[in-house]
């Protein structure tokens, strides 16, 4: 049974072989093949051909695909640094201190007076 005809009746409910795997494996994955950290995190290229590369030696019947959330820290105007082989972290924080946002002002959001639509006090 295949990996595609596994997960396809796992997902029916049908009988399969066995249950379809699809583990979370980041770092187990750039490190089996041997590739650096900071290739891994960026070049979507590399980050691709590592995870199919991982599956192949794992025998998974597929790949949980991520980098991880300091995307987001970047595409928020934070700043990151990229070690060749650890993982990269940030060098700046985007909130200054509680309702102050060094990245944007739009992040500052005043607390809620009511629960909408019922109007009652938000639980504390």
């Amino acid at each position: 049974m295949t990996a595609i005809e596994r997960t396809r009746l796992a997902m029916r409910g049908e009988p399969v072989d066995r249950l379809p795997t699809f583990p979370i494996m980041l770092a187990t994955a750039r490190q089996l093949p041997g590739v650096r950290q900071r290739a891994f995190n960026q070049n979507g290229h590399t980050l691709a051909r590592t995870l199919l590369a991982a599956r192949e030696l794992c025998g998974c019947d597929g790949i949980y695909v991520s980098r991880d959330n300091w995307v987001c820290h970047e595409a928020l105007g934070g700043r990151l640094t990229f070690p060749e082989d650890d993982e990269s972290y940030a060098t700046e924080c985007l909130l200054g201190s509680v309702g102050t946002s060094v990245a944007s002002p739009c992040l500052i959001r005043e607390r809620p007076r009511a629960c909408p639509p019922c109007s009652r006090p938000p639980v504390r």
